[in-house]
């Protein structure tokens, strides 16, 4: 009877090592073909399960994809990391993983996976070659955007808006490299080709002078002219680096400072100390006047600048941002106003009416939303129009509309700080403290001494 019974469980113990072969045998070739057709007719909970059954790491990023498909981040940035860790992540998948990084918050180390991405050579490379370009442009390292945008353009010499990028940066960085790409890029049909004219035909006028301070300061113009201010600012530096005695350079270096958000009081009173009848130093001057709580000084100087240049929208933004500060609502919306009839196809003037409206809490529906649109019409590639008309919807309380507006600046540019600020406000309302901290703390990294940094501040709290 023993002996039976002995018998009974050997043979029990070989079907069950034949069941055990063949359940792994099945999974194992349910791994294959989940990898061979990228997990198309797997459900996400299968693609994990296999994933951690079968010793076949590809299958976390093959996971990835699909919950990145069903929007599922922290799952999709989960299974990335797994991937990574197991040394089988592709160079696609380390693009994806820093673009779900940068989205919690974590830019520094989203950068360091676009650089691997651009580092193996992916297929898609240039899609995270721009990103680290445009961060490299946020945090003023001009060089290293100027390397990524000439490898971009190399790539695709057929793209109006890369051969623009790289022109502008070389007006500034090296001008003599400049002209050929300029005209290329003033001939094409892209947005930028008016930046390009301005930019080529500010340094034909430079170049009749042959000195290399006034062409900065005057590329820093067309730049300025066109809302680049962050490379204008470059240009002015670089214009008051090479003559120091420069009382213009000095006054538009304050003026771009003072734009950006940053303290231009030094460079601004170097440019009264130096030539103190300058209209131009004076004028930008104002600026600092009204910032500093004082603006009916400011405004004499602004009527005046307006008078010299009526045609000029961007006294009217001026005047009208200077009346509201004295309390002056309904005749400041008048300038705003007046600003966007002077330059109806500039999206500048129509952002400065919806961020006016938003700031007054006025109008929101009825001005500041038909504002933003027409910038968003205007200029549907620039960061800056979906973010104001993403922040109008904030403050109509349309949540989603305004995430997928942020989400679509950041696609534009990884680097614009404000839409890291809008995506914190709006975790922040969605009651997910821990996203929202990650936000603001990547508003300060990003721009420490801005005003997005400042409002990100109070909201950290102490």
């Amino acid at each position: 009877m023993s002996r039976r019974r002995a018998l009974l469980f050997v043979f029990l113990i070989f079907l069950l090592g034949d069941f055990v072969w063949w359940q792994a045998g099945a999974q194992n070739r349910a791994a294959r073909r989940a990898l061979a057709q990228r997990g198309e007719g797997y459900s996400l909970s299968e693609l994990t399960t296999l994933a951690q059954t079968v010793p076949a790491p590809a299958l976390w990023e093959v996971a990835a994809w699909r919950a990145e498909e069903r929007e599922q981040f922290s799952i999709a940035r989960a299974c990335l990391l797994r991937a990574r860790a197991e040394g089988m992540l592709s160079s696609q998948g380390y693009g994806l993983l820093g673009d779900l990084t940068a989205e919690t918050g974590n830019l520094e180390t989203a950068v360091s996976f676009w650089e691997q991405a651009v580092e193996q050579d992916a297929p898609q490379a240039d899609i995270w070659r721009r990103k680290l370009a445009q961060v490299a442009e946020s945090r003023g390292d001009w060089e290293a955007a100027l390397e990524h945008y000439r490898i971009l353009s190399q790539h695709a010499p057929a793209d109006a808006e890369l051969l623009c990028k790289v022109a502008t940066l070389l007006s500034v960085l090296h001008p003599a490299e400049a002209p050929a790409y300029l005209e290329l890029a003033a001939a094409s049909s892209s947005p930028c080709a008016a930046l390009a004219a301005s930019l080529r035909d500010a340094l034909v006028q430079g170049s009749l002078q042959d000195d290399p301070a006034y062409i900065a300061v005057l590329t820093g113009r067309a730049l300025g002219a066109h809302g680049e201010w962050a490379l204008a600012a470059e240009a002015f530096r670089r214009a008051v680096e090479r003559n120091p005695d420069y009382a213009e350079g000095w006054a538009f270096w304050g003026q771009a400072l003072e734009t950006l958000g940053l303290d231009g009081s030094r460079a601004l009173e170097t440019a009264l100390r130096l030539d103190p009848a300058s209209l131009t130093a004076a004028s930008l001057n104002a600026l600092y006047w009204r910032n500093r709580g004082q603006p009916e000084k400011a405004l004499v100087y602004f009527y005046r600048a307006a008078r010299s240049e009526p045609e000029n929208p961007l006294w009217e933004m001026e005047i009208g941002a200077t009346l509201a500060q004295m309390g002056n609502i309904s005749n400041a919306l008048e300038h705003y106003r007046k600003a966007t009839s002077l330059a109806s196809n500039d999206p500048a003037p129509w952002r400065a009416l919806a961020e006016f409206c938003l700031q007054y809490g006025l109008e929101i529906k009825e001005t500041a939303l038909p504002a933003a649109r027409q910038s968003v019409l205007l200029a549907p590639q620039e960061a800056a129009s979906p973010e104001i008309l993403g922040r109008v919807y904030l403050r109509l309380g349309d949540l989603t509309s305004a995430r997928r507006l942020a989400r679509r600046a950041l696609a534009l540019d990884s680097g614009y700080t404000p839409a890291y600020l809008d995506l914190g406000l709006i975790a922040s309302l969605q009651g997910d403290d821990a996203l929202a901290r990650r936000m603001y703390q990547t508003v300060i990294s990003l721009a420490p001494d801005s005003p997005w940094a400042a409002q990100a501040r109070r909201l950290l709290g102490p």
